[in-house]
C-alpha cells in the first residue's frame, strides 16, 4: 500500500471522526457512522538476501619459497621544510616575491606533481613542490 493511498485513509477516517463528533454533540442521540471499511496497509516481507559466498585458499602445488633477503631501504632524503607551516610559509612568500602574474604560475606546479591544493600535497612531494617554485623565480 502506498504512502498516498495510506494518508487518503487517514484523511477520510478523520472526516468520519469529525463528522461523527459533530452530529453527536448536536443530537444527544448516539448516532453511528456508516461502516466503511478501512483498508489495513499489510506488511510486505523484505526479500531474503543469499548468503555470501565462502572463498577458500588455494592448495599450494609445491613448497613455498621463502622470499629473498632486501637489503635495507636507505633513508629518506629529508624534507626541505620542518612542518606544514614551514612550507606554506616558503609557498606564500614566493607567491609575494614573484608577484601575482608570476605566482599564478605556483598553481601549475601543483598540476605538474600531480595535486589541486596546496594542502593536499604531502610530504613525500615537499622536494619537488620547492624544485618547481624555485624553478619559476
Amino acid at each position: 500500500m502506498s504512502l498516498e493511498n495510506n494518508l487518503a485513509s487517514i484523511a477520510k477516517s478523520l472526516e468520519l471522526i469529525a463528522a461523527a463528533l459533530t452530529q453527536k454533540n448536536a443530537n444527544p442521540t448516539p448516532i453511528t457512522a456508516p461502516a466503511q471499511p478501512v483498508p489495513v496497509p499489510v506488511p510486505v516481507a523484505a526479500p531474503v538476501m543469499p548468503a555470501l559466498p565462502v572463498f577458500q585458499a588455494p592448495v599450494p602445488v609445491a613448497t613455498p619459497v621463502p622470499a629473498p633477503v632486501v637489503a635495507p631501504v636507505q633513508a629518506l632524503t629529508p624534507s626541505p621544510f620542518a612542518d606544514k607551516n614551514a612550507m606554506m610559509d616558503f609557498v606564500m612568500t614566493s607567491y609575494r616575491a614573484l608577484g601575482a602574474e608570476k605566482g599564478a604560475k605556483i598553481q601549475d606546479v601543483l598540476t605538474t606533481i600531480g595535486y589541486k591544493n596546496i594542502n593536499d600535497v604531502p610530504v613525500e612531494k615537499w622536494a619537488d613542490l620547492k624544485a618547481g617554485i624555485e624553478g619559476l623565480k
